[in-house]
């Protein structure tokens, strides 16, 4: 069980935390409990349960019968019957990837399209056809099915009471001016020494302001990574908003000669792109790219990421940006 009180101590201690927009970055966490954690917040930002009560395929009444997303079971009621749909099925805890896509094999639903079977968590994501979601959850060790949504990064301005208003006559106070983080960076903490994932829509690797902090990149929509920073970091973003997101954290000021700068310029960077050129990107890919953060940089701290990003089905970058919604 996590220590918030010692959690708490250790962040003001290490000053690793990163604000902007209202989003935090963490320490580092031990790889169990990272992987605990990863666990139980997938799960409770997946499944919203439902229980429901079939019959069994034979014709026999079954006991054990999967629970069913309440998004999910809204969406059955509106679908045909043929229509396929991409469903992320629970599995007990401890239950690996291979065993996961080996049982799903031998419930023999010919219409099932395995989509991704993940390494840190029980889950599978899947197409199936609507008519067969009643079969799926009769599968003995399936726990939990659930819609697999897509996301969409807010677009809507903030309401302007909530502006902050400058003083200076040029209408713009920068962000580490109002977070306070210059006086940190006067005190010596500005980052150096952390590795900031961002989960959006990738970076733009040449922007004069963050290609020094680039240590690595994984598209997830296309299929492509540059995870070696020796040559440099070839990155590219479709959208805009990954880019602004990294550069909130991590711009170093180069582009302004210093004037304006990220909260945490001595940070490094490592771009997980989950997002398309349109700002949207599936559940399951969206947590693809939580996976690759732990593969990548196993002891990345993702405590705040995992609550902000997928309680109640909700996502956002990385420490920091907007939150996203159901698309």
């Amino acid at each position: 069980m996590w220590n918030k009180s010692a959690l708490k101590k250790t962040l003001i201690l290490r000053l690793e935390v990163v604000r902007t927009e209202g989003h935090m970055k963490m320490p580092a966490i031990h790889k169990s409990q990272y992987r605990r954690f990863v666990t139980l917040v997938i799960l409770s930002l997946l499944f919203t349960p439902i229980a429901v009560f079939t019959g069994g395929t034979n014709g026999t009444p079954n006991t054990k019968v999967a629970n069913i997303g309440t998004h999910l079971a809204d969406a059955l009621t509106t679908m045909d019957t043929d229509q396929q749909i991409s469903v992320i099925v629970e599995f007990p805890d401890g239950t690996s990837a291979d065993e996961m896509v080996e049982e799903i094999k031998l419930a023999g639903i010919d219409s099932v399209e395995i989509r991704y079977a993940f390494q840190l968590i029980p889950m599978i994501s899947l197409s199936i056809r609507s008519d067969h979601i009643q079969d799926l959850a009769q599968v003995t060790r399936i726990e939990g099915i659930t819609l697999n949504q897509q996301k969409q990064y807010l677009t809507d301005l903030l309401p302007q009471d909530n502006y902050v208003l400058a003083d200076n006559g040029d209408g713009y106070v920068h962000f580490d001016t109002i977070l306070g983080a210059d006086l940190l960076w006067a005190e010596g903490f500005n980052g150096t020494g952390t590795t900031v994932a961002i989960l959006d829509s990738g970076a733009y690797g040449e922007h004069p302001d963050i290609q020094d902090r680039l240590i690595g990149f994984k598209d997830l929509i296309n299929g492509f990574d540059d995870m070696n920073p020796a040559g440099g970091i070839q990155a590219y973003d479709d959208n805009g908003h990954g880019t602004a997101c990294a550069w909130n954290v991590a711009g170093d000021g180069t582009e302004s000669s210093g004037t304006l700068k990220g909260v945490a310029p001595g940070a490094d960077l490592l771009i997980i792109k989950v997002l398309d050129a349109t700002g949207s990107g599936d559940d399951d890919v969206i947590a693809q790219g939580i996976e690759a953060v732990g593969h990548v940089r196993g002891k990345i701290g993702l405590l705040r990421l995992l609550d902000q990003v997928l309680k109640s089905g909700y996502c956002c970058s990385i420490w920091t940006g907007k939150i996203c919604k159901d698309k």
